[in-house]
């Protein structure tokens, strides 16, 4: 499962959930990539190549109606004046984005899905390191837990443990 395409039989791997996705044909070449890689996140699909997030695909109300484009606000500026339709997301301002009803959105996806597959430097964000959790591992490596785990009691004053007892309903 290194490439995040493959699933075991009868279960809806990555690259399914790929090709079920509205805007799915348009990237399909993407998958030829040996690095590609296609994660769910946030009800949009986020397809890396490269080690890189190069695209998110979403199909959603507007504005998460399209294909955003992570890229790096000094990369914004050459990507725009070489593909004009992509405009800085109204949510993500730090990523481009392409409607999905702009008139080129088919052309603009295909030209996007070209420069991912030949890596170009402008496209695409590095994935930031998972963050250490409190109790100093990743949520992944944690074990998995069924159920809330038992409330410690606090110690007293004296370091003993002390319970509350119930007042008792004399009448």
């Amino acid at each position: 499962m290194s490439r995040g395409v493959h699933s075991p039989v009868g279960a809806a791997g990555p690259l399914d959930r790929l090709r079920r996705h509205r805007h799915g044909p348009l990237v399909e070449a993407l998958a030829d990539e040996p690095s590609f890689l296609v994660k769910p996140a946030f009800g949009c699909l986020s397809c890396y190549v490269h080690g890189r997030l190069v695209l998110v695909l979403a199909d959603r109300r507007p504005p998460w109606q399209g294909l955003l484009v992570p890229t790096r606000h000094e990369h914004q500026a050459a990507l725009r004046a070489e593909i004009p339709a992509l405009v800085a997301h109204p949510v993500l301002a730090k990523w481009l984005y392409v409607r999905e009803s702009a008139a080129e959105f088919e052309e603009v996806a295909a030209r996007l899905v070209a420069l991912a597959c030949a890596d170009d430097p402008r496209l695409g964000v590095e994935p930031t390191p998972r963050r250490r959790s409190a109790h100093g591992r990743n949520r992944r490596d944690a074990p998995a837990r069924r159920g809330r785990p038992a409330r410690p009691t606090a110690p007293s004053a004296r370091g003993a443990v002390t319970k509350r007892r119930r007042p008792s309903s004399s009448s």
